[in-house]
Protein backbone atom coordinates (compact mmCIF):
# COMPACT_ATOMS: atom_id res chain seq x y z
CA UNK A 1 0.00 0.00 0.00
CA UNK A 2 1.41 3.59 -1.23
CA UNK A 3 0.70 6.20 0.96
CA UNK A 4 1.67 10.29 -0.10
CA UNK A 5 1.52 12.78 2.09
CA UNK A 6 2.09 17.05 1.01
CA UNK A 7 4.82 19.04 2.14
CA UNK A 8 2.71 21.31 3.98
CA UNK A 9 1.36 18.37 5.95
CA UNK A 10 5.08 17.50 7.07
CA UNK A 11 5.86 20.58 7.88
CA UNK A 12 2.38 20.70 10.34
CA UNK A 13 3.55 17.44 11.90
CA UNK A 14 7.14 18.64 12.09
CA UNK A 15 5.82 21.90 14.23
CA UNK A 16 3.73 20.38 16.48
CA UNK A 17 6.27 17.70 17.57
CA UNK A 18 8.69 20.24 18.18
CA UNK A 19 5.68 22.00 20.60
CA UNK A 20 5.44 25.19 17.79
CA UNK A 21 1.86 25.25 17.04
CA UNK A 22 -0.91 23.07 18.87
CA UNK A 23 -2.57 19.69 17.97
CA UNK A 24 -6.00 19.01 16.77
CA UNK A 25 -6.30 16.37 19.77
CA UNK A 26 -3.61 15.55 22.22
CA UNK A 27 -4.19 12.05 24.01
CA UNK A 28 -2.31 12.46 27.67
CA UNK A 29 -2.14 10.36 30.61
CA UNK A 30 -2.35 6.86 29.22
CA UNK A 31 -0.40 3.91 28.57
CA UNK A 32 1.20 3.39 24.81
CA UNK A 33 1.59 -0.17 24.18
CA UNK A 34 5.05 -0.27 21.91
CA UNK A 35 3.55 -2.74 19.63
CA UNK A 36 7.34 -4.08 18.25
CA UNK A 37 9.05 -5.31 21.83
CA UNK A 38 5.93 -5.28 23.63
CA UNK A 39 6.50 -2.66 26.36
CA UNK A 40 4.11 -0.82 28.28
CA UNK A 41 5.24 3.24 28.19
CA UNK A 42 3.29 4.90 30.77
CA UNK A 43 2.09 8.53 30.82
CA UNK A 44 2.58 9.05 27.37
CA UNK A 45 0.88 11.87 25.11
CA UNK A 46 -0.50 11.52 21.88
CA UNK A 47 -0.43 14.79 19.61
CA UNK A 48 -2.72 14.30 16.53
CA UNK A 49 -2.92 16.96 13.53
CA UNK A 50 -5.70 15.89 11.24
CA UNK A 51 -5.62 11.77 10.64
CA UNK A 52 -1.48 11.75 11.19
CA UNK A 53 0.12 11.06 14.64
CA UNK A 54 2.90 13.81 15.05
CA UNK A 55 3.82 12.72 18.32
CA UNK A 56 4.10 10.39 20.79
CA UNK A 57 6.28 10.17 23.89
CA UNK A 58 6.23 11.26 27.75
CA UNK A 59 4.02 13.84 28.59
CA UNK A 60 5.61 17.81 27.91
CA UNK A 61 4.06 21.16 27.62
CA UNK A 62 2.79 20.95 24.58
CA UNK A 63 0.53 24.19 23.22
CA UNK A 64 -2.98 23.46 23.39
CA UNK A 65 -5.39 26.29 21.07
CA UNK A 66 -8.93 27.01 21.21
CA UNK A 67 -9.97 23.76 19.00
CA UNK A 68 -7.67 21.49 20.26
CA UNK A 69 -9.37 18.32 22.05
CA UNK A 70 -7.52 17.28 24.91
CA UNK A 71 -8.87 13.90 26.21
CA UNK A 72 -7.17 11.91 29.42
CA UNK A 73 -6.93 8.64 28.86
CA UNK A 74 -5.68 7.87 32.00
CA UNK A 75 -5.80 3.98 33.01
CA UNK A 76 -6.19 3.47 29.64
CA UNK A 77 -4.02 1.38 27.18
CA UNK A 78 -3.16 3.14 23.43
CA UNK A 79 -3.04 0.61 21.01
CA UNK A 80 -1.91 1.35 17.46
CA UNK A 81 -4.06 0.46 14.60
CA UNK A 82 -4.12 0.82 10.53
Amino acid sequence: MKMSIQTNEIMRLQQIALGKEAADVILSGGTVLNVYTGELLQNYEILISGERIAYVGPKQDFPIGPNTLTLDVQGQVVIPSN
